[in-house]
């Protein structure tokens, strides 16, 4: 989601702010996926318009894995919250990893897919999970890459200094920032395994980006 919408105020969500970040394992991953398609099939991709089509396509079909992936843990999440994680089950290649990790880490789950904001900074985000895992409390984020990249852990802690959740029944609630102990980011892996790391950041380094995104939106005059 690229922008939230309250109190009249056009937030940008973490994400979107993140995209400004330069990012040199993408354009190296790009250019092996083209490379990769033409060598596969060099008549189907026999421009390089083609070749770089294919890997939108590749990116396009990596997203939606992900996203599907955080569905299928928002719905365990629920049904694990209530007791009926035995029940659940999934065909996505992802929950094997996400059934383990709950059964291995054991959280005890505060909230999931909770809506952050911070209206003094101008920005906001939805937490995939924030719960107690052993003596500390973590913002924990799903992810399906190879690995735990820089961004991650400017994603977690923007989160953790959010000063408001809003509830899905629309209950506003006052946060004191940070608002757990810590982060986390769980790598969800289509092997059935997942890797847990705990991660920390600068909050700094997360508004000295969200100041290149405004300056970036003010120069193609879209959003402030």
């Amino acid at each position: 989601m690229g922008f939230y919408y309250i109190d009249g105020r056009e937030l940008p969500s973490v994400t979107t702010i993140l995209k400004v970040i330069d990012k040199p394992a993408l354009m190296n991953w790009a250019a092996r996926q083209g490379a990769k398609a033409v060598l596969l099939d060099s008549t189907k991709y026999d421009t390089p318009e083609k070749a770089a089509a294919a890997i939108y396509q590749i990116s396009d079909s990596a997203m939606s894995r992900g996203s599907e992936a955080h569905k299928v843990a928002e719905a365990y999440v629920t049904a694990y919250v209530q007791g009926k994680a035995d029940e659940f089950v999934s065909d996505n290649p992802y929950f094997p990893a996400i059934r383990a990790f709950f059964q291995t880490m054991r959280p005890e789950v505060i909230y999931w897919e909770l809506r952050l904001v911070n209206m003094e900074h101008g920005y906001a985000g939805t937490a995939d999970l924030i719960a107690r895992v052993g003596p500390k409390t973590f913002v924990i984020d799903y992810k399906t890459s190879k690995a735990v990249y820089d961004e991650y852990r400017l994603q977690v802690e923007a989160y953790r200094r959010c000063t408001m959740a809003i509830l899905s029944d629309g209950t506003r609630v006052a946060l004191k920032s940070p608002i757990t102990d810590g982060g986390a980011v769980v790598l969800l892996k289509d092997d059935g395994t997942f890797a847990w790391q705990e991660v920390t950041s600068d909050h700094t380094v997360f508004l000295a980006a969200m100041i290149i995104f405004q300056w970036k939106q003010a120069l193609n005059g879209t959003r402030a």
